[in-house]
């Protein structure tokens, strides 16, 4: 990453620098450019100077040869005419259309010329001769030197001669005559070339001049497209770290509103606006923490609104939901500044009182009662008023969980329902009712948590026939039996109460048909295999309690059914126990129930018959085929004349009636001979046969020395 980064670092520099550098590098050749030409235009102009003095030099010496034909003022002549001869020659290959180059370069050195200046002479001479300046100067000094040329011959052709005597008046005066030509010429030549040379040299100025003027404004211009680029560059960063800057606060701000939300999500109720349950109790904790290390007490308040599904089964839960968002501004406004309110679900609120005791804990929860019962909630031009059970508890150093201190008050605030309703009820440690309430509800977290560890199995119990009417297959009753933490039998009568106040009983009650079915099925698997090592299971009647809430469960009978059908159960030999208490508190909805699991086989018992004697006038329409003599007549009917004759009597009816009659909690020999002498079908008791293991759940083992007693 880092390397993209100087990569791309490297390209944008590029991008500005390399017009700066092609004008650098124009500007520093054009620069060495001026300086090579003026170098050249120097040696040419210093050769030209050395030429036109050789040449009068050499006519000197020409001129004295011819009056007195002295040879060493030849030789001078000669040596000093190499110069301008070679000058010629390098002219000469120069003006080639292939150059002589090395012709050339030696041409010049042997005028004088410097060999470091030779390649610029050169290059002045081939660059610039078709110059209309400079290419006048070189033609000028061209004719200079065809003048030169004819006078050196002549000099020759006079050396000759006068070595040979042939010389005279005629040939001495043709060669003064060219000696005077090449005077005239080299005076015009000499200051044409001069000037036109100079000319050519200004005008050359003003070409490295503005070349020079050029790559400057070019450099300039360069500089200044470059700068304002950059500028707008520097500018479109400076928009765009805003605009990143801007995102990146937006983005944060973002994220924190989010955070916030999903911070108040977390601990608030989205109807409300209220605390959640969650944080309720993580509040609560605080406070027991806080009794607990420094003392104090705070309060508790557990509420329960009274009557409020009558708002949702009228109106709709909208409107049910929009209640409970005004109760809770009420609720609001009447607690104290600093106290906490939480909706706990449902129409369930809690509330604590920061450092409040009695009585002023007391005067506030009536307050709070007061405030939500003159509460009118108007919809569509109907008012409702609802009312608000209480339950108060102190939180000082005999409380210390959580669940200990909410149980409390939810015990304390269904006593207050039972009373009456719209109340404020306290909790107090010594009070035995409010503290079996605490009991049963403390039941309903271990039943739940039973039910989900497989603690929960079934026993069942013989009924024994009396006579012949039991002369087929056995006859059992299920028991439902609660294993708890420590793998100990918890009899029903010990959390069955909490379970019918709770309304737990048709969870109960669907797991014992599901878990007897299951059962029943197995058992006629491995009589049909005829497994070895088991004898047949012949269970012809199987017998099973229901509760009164069942009998409302209109999704009961299919419930029936389907297990029936997954477990291949015939119905037939399923008989449903219900109370005759449960049977006559609805006995139209309990005829419809029997009637409609009847129609599908199955057969019914009135359980506890007798115990309220109001129940013949309904007898006639319960059609139950077996009724079940309630055990507290039969447990004392050998010593209470009253208890016998109503177990007569119930015989009496259930045989007039039909039905088959069963005596429960039989406990003596002396007992069942008794029953066996009234005429009483069946007896059932531990007398006869204990309860013994017949299906356990998952959480449960069966003791080993009951596997054999098993079915």
């Amino acid at each position: 990453m880092q390397a993209d980064d100087n990569t791309s670092g490297g390209a944008h520099l590029l991008r500005i620098v390399w017009p700066f550098v092609l004008v650098v590098l124009a500007l520093a050749f054009i620069g060495a450019a001026s300086v090579e030409a003026l170098s050249a235009a120097r040696a040419v102009a210093t050769a030209e100077g050395r030429w036109a003095a050789a040449q009068r030099a050499a006519l000197t010496h020409l001129r004295q040869y011819t009056k007195g034909h002295d040879e060493a003022e030849f030789h001078a002549y000669e040596a000093i005419m190499a110069g301008p001869l070679g000058l010629r020659r390098a002219r000469l290959a120069l003006g080639q259309p292939d150059p002589d180059y090395i012709a050339a370069r030696e041409g010049l050195i042997a005028g004088g010329s410097h060999p470091a200046d030779v390649t610029g002479m050169i290059w002045l001479y081939r660059g610039l001769r078709h110059r209309e300046t400079v290419g006048e100067a070189f033609r000028n000094w061209a004719a200079a030197d065809e003048e030169l040329a004819r006078l050196h011959e002549q000099a020759l052709r006079l050396q000759r001669r006068a070595g040979a005597s042939e010389c005279g008046e005629p040939c001495v005066a043709a060669v003064e005559h060219a000696i005077q030509r090449v005077e005239a010429r080299l005076e015009t030549t000499e200051s044409g070339f001069a000037d036109q040379l100079g000319a050519a040299a200004r005008h050359g100025q003003a070409l490295i001049l503005g070349g020079n003027l050029g790559a400057a404004a070019l450099l300039l211009a360069i500089a200044t497209l470059v700068s304002r680029r950059m500028l707008r560059q520097q500018r479109h960063l400076r928009e765009a770290l805003a605009r990143s800057e801007q995102a990146v606060a937006k983005r944060a701000a973002s994220e924190r509103r989010h955070a916030e939300r999903q911070a108040y999500g977390e601990s608030h109720d989205t109807l409300t606006g209220l605390l959640n349950r969650a944080e309720f109790e993580r509040r609560l904790a605080v406070l027991l923490e806080e009794v607990q290390r420094t003392g104090g007490a705070h309060t508790l308040l557990y509420l329960d609104l009274d009557q409020f599904k009558v708002v949702n089964e009228t109106c709709g839960r909208a409107v049910g939901d929009e209640m409970l968002r005004q109760l809770a501004g009420v609720m609001r406004t009447a607690l104290r500044h600093g106290d906490t309110l939480a909706r706990l679900g449902g129409d369930e609120f809690g509330v604590l009182l920061h450092h409040c005791d009695w009585p002023a804990n007391e005067r506030l929860a009536e307050s709070l009662r007061s405030a939500v019962s003159e509460f009118r909630f108007t919809h569509r031009q109907r008012t409702f008023a609802v009312g608000i059970s209480v339950g108060l508890i102190v939180l000082d150093r005999d409380i210390v969980r959580v669940d200990e201190a909410l149980s409390a008050a939810d015990a304390a605030c269904h006593m207050a329902k039972d009373n009456g309703r719209n109340r404020v009820q306290v909790y107090r440690q010594h009070d035995t009712v409010v503290r079996l309430r605490h009991g049963e509800m403390e039941w309903v977290g271990r039943v739940h948590a039973a039910m989900a560890s497989g603690r929960f199995c079934l026993y069942a119990q013989e009924l024994v026939p009396l006579g012949t009417q039991g002369a087929g297959g056995r006859h059992v009753e299920l028991l439902l039996r609660l294993v708890d933490e420590h793998d100990r039998l918890v009899a029903p009568a010990v959390f069955m109460p909490a379970c019918e106040r709770y309304n737990l009983m048709p969870m109960l009650d669907r797991w014992v048909v599901r878990t007897a079915f299951a059962e029943l099925g197995r058992r006629a698997a491995r009589q049909a295999d005829n497994i070895a090592g088991k004898k047949a299971d012949d269970i012809e009647v199987c017998a099973i309690n229901l509760s009164g809430a069942t009998l409302a469960d209109s999704h009961f009978a299919a419930f029936v059914s389907e297990c029936a059908a997954v477990h291949g159960v015939p119905l037939s030999q399923i008989c449903f126990e219900i109370t005759e208490t449960a049977a006559i508190v609805n006995l139209s909805r309990a005829v419809a129930f029997i009637e409609a699991l009847q129609a599908q086989g199955c057969t019914f018992a009135l359980d506890d018959f007798g115990a309220g004697m109001s129940s013949f006038n309904y007898l006639k329409q319960l059609p139950a085929t077996y009724l079940k003599i309630d055990g507290s007549f039969v447990r004392d009917m050998l010593t209470d004349a009253v208890n016998l004759v109503t177990i007569e009597m119930i015989q009496r009816i259930g045989h007039a009636m039909g039905m088959v009659t069963v005596a429960e909690f039989v406990e003596s020999e002396a007992q069942l001979a008794r029953l066996r002498a009234l005429g009483v079908d069946f007896a059932q008791g531990n007398y006869l046969a204990p309860p013994v293991p017949f299906a356990m759940g998952d959480g449960v083992t069966m003791p080993a020395e009951l596997l054999a007693l098993a079915g």
